[in-house]
């Protein structure tokens, strides 16, 4: 009580002082009003370390850039801004007294100099290895209800486990501590210092299905989250950031309150969601995803004698395969403690793919008689030694016609005593072309048949693989071994 009484009368007196003096000086004031306040603050701060009594004060975190999240190296780089907000006695000046000096001032800003001069509190992190914090701006201001506002703003190296798993509709959960490391005074941590809503949620877990990983919860109601820690989140009201392809879905802070000490602070934890902006991937990964999973049945609906299947069936393996390397070197895959769903999904995809290519277009096309090339080096390897041992598709009606003609021309060589004997040979010769012709037409008629039939099957049955292995990867594999 002495100790605040004699506070009191020093700060009267450089007010008497200052009121009494004749001297009509120019000094800005400004500048009078931060020399005083300074003055008013080293009494206060002294007296807060002597009497170690409790400072309440606020903290916000509000981030500015997400420069950077390497799921390689567990490494997430943002730029963000530590805020304290707390409130010192006798800081506050006359803004009723329109005769004052410093009426018109709403709030001053401590100069670098008087910064480095003046006792601040400091909050350090637990953990050094794992967090480093480089400033690059400092500040602090005193408004005229005598409230202190303190901000450093930097960049911000964390290391954290980065879960790729969903890819990229993922979600990053950080979280850090903050401790006050010096014992000469308390902190008492308060939400709503000058009037600021918070609102208290109680923790959720994390949802393992693809419906909650890609579109969130679709509750209506605004104040819950999604967070997967065990503490009681307190939702800053801020206005929700983006930056290079991320946003952030929330900021949180958790006191740890002491209760062997009247309420002193502990230590106090910072918690954030950041989420991957879905839109700047609809073309460069969701689009071509699905383009790949539906042009596989191009292949099937084209016919049996269509030399482009080869082909398209060809480009899609390939271009599957290239997509499936890009996005592999893209998020560097093979540095990642769990493969990522979109990896294992297009690995399947081009495993169905490269195995219908070959089972159903390359061994079905040759055995059917579907590639052209195959009969041609047949041909050529049968020796024929006459002409009219080559084969020659004549129709029936053209056979009986020649017949016949060779047998009414008196002038044909058939006369000279090979008429009957050359005639019947030929019709012999035609009979049996027909009738090989004939039984080969049937032999393609139901090649085709079969080959189509063939086909349809294992269309449904590659679809029907493509679904168990998509309702596997995503749905049940996820429930099973990748929950945190």
């Amino acid at each position: 009580m002495m100790i605040q009484l004699r506070l009191f009368l020093t700060i009267m007196i450089i007010r008497i002082h200052a009121a009494v003096d004749p001297v009509i000086t120019n000094v800005d004031p400004k500048h009078e009003l931060l020399t005083e306040i300074a003055g008013r603050y080293r009494l206060a701060a002294r007296h807060l370390r002597e009497t170690q009594s409790s400072l309440p004060f606020e903290l916000q975190f509000p981030i500015h850039d997400i420069i950077k999240i390497d799921g390689a190296t567990n490494e997430i780089v943002i730029r963000a801004t530590i805020r304290m907000d707390y409130q010192f006695e006798f800081l506050h000046w006359d803004s009723n007294d329109t005769r004052s000096r410093y009426h018109d001032i709403d709030e001053i800003v401590l100069t670098k100099s008087t910064l480095q001069s003046l006792w601040l509190p400091d909050l350090r992190f637990l953990d050094d290895e794992s967090i480093s914090f480089n400033i690059e701006r400092e500040s602090a201001k005193i408004n005229r209800d005598g409230l202190v506002t303190w901000t450093r703003r930097g960049l911000f190296t964390i290391a954290s486990p980065i879960d790729l798993t969903y890819y990229p509709f993922d979600r990053q959960y950080i979280r850090f501590n903050m401790q006050n490391t010096q014992k000469t005074f308390k902190l008492n941590y308060q939400k709503n210092i000058h009037s600021l809503s918070s609102s208290t949620n109680s923790h959720q877990a994390r949802s393992a299905s693809v419906w909650t990983a890609i579109f969130g919860n679709t509750e209506l109601n605004t104040n819950s989250t999604n967070i997967p820690l065990p503490i009681q989140q307190i939702e800053q009201p801020m206005k929700t950031s983006t930056s290079r392809g991320w946003f952030v879905r929330t900021i949180g802070i958790d006191a740890k309150i002491n209760t062997n000490e009247n309420g002193t602070l502990d230590n106090l934890t910072i918690f954030l969601s950041v989420q991957r902006r879905r839109e700047s991937h609809i073309y460069t990964i969701i689009l071509p995803t699905l383009f790949f999973s539906f042009f596989i049945f191009i292949f099937y609906f084209a016919p049996v004698e269509a030399h482009q299947r080869l082909i398209i069936g060809l480009l899609n393996t390939f271009a599957t395969l290239l997509f499936l390397i890009y996005i592999d070197k893209k998020i560097e895959a093979e540095q990642l403690s769990h493969s990522p769903l979109l990896i294992q999904y297009l690995t399947i995809l081009f495993m169905i793919e490269a195995l219908s290519l070959f089972f159903d277009h390359i061994i079905h096309s040759i055995f059917y008689g579907g590639i052209n090339f195959v009969s041609n080096w047949l041909r050529k390897r049968h020796k024929y030694e006459t002409q009219q041992q080559q084969p020659a598709r004549l129709s029936r009606v053209t056979m009986l016609t020649r017949a016949l003609n060779n047998r009414i021309n008196p002038n044909s060589l058939e006369n000279d005593g090979q008429l009957n004997g050359a005639t019947d040979i030929l019709m012999k010769q035609l009979i049996e072309r027909e009738e090989s012709l004939k039984f080969e037409d049937h032999e393609r008629y139901q090649w085709r048949k079969r080959a189509r039939l063939s086909e349809c099957l294992c269309c449904w049955f590659f679809l029907a693989i493509i679904i168990a292995a998509a309702i596997c990867i995503f749905l049940i594999v996820p429930t099973l071994g990748l929950k945190k």
